[in-house]
């Protein structure tokens, strides 16, 4: 199957992807496995991961500074 890198897909239909992607491994699939299904490398899936844990981690830090 031919991996797609993300840069012909729609930003909202990627936001969407990530959204989802989120969800499924918060519940506890695997990245490889997730990002298998969006037919895109594995890395996507990491690189999604780690841009939440840092998103949620800002978050949280401009919270606790208000």
């Amino acid at each position: 199957m031919k991996r797609r890198d993300g840069r012909k897909v729609p930003r909202a239909a990627l936001e969407q992807m990530r959204l989802m992607a989120l969800e499924r491994m918060r519940e506890g699939e695997s990245p490889a496995e997730v990002a298998a299904s969006f037919g895109l490398h594995r890395g996507w899936a990491y690189k999604v991961l780690a841009k939440a844990k840092t998103v949620d981690a800002d978050r949280n830090l401009t919270h606790l500074l208000r």
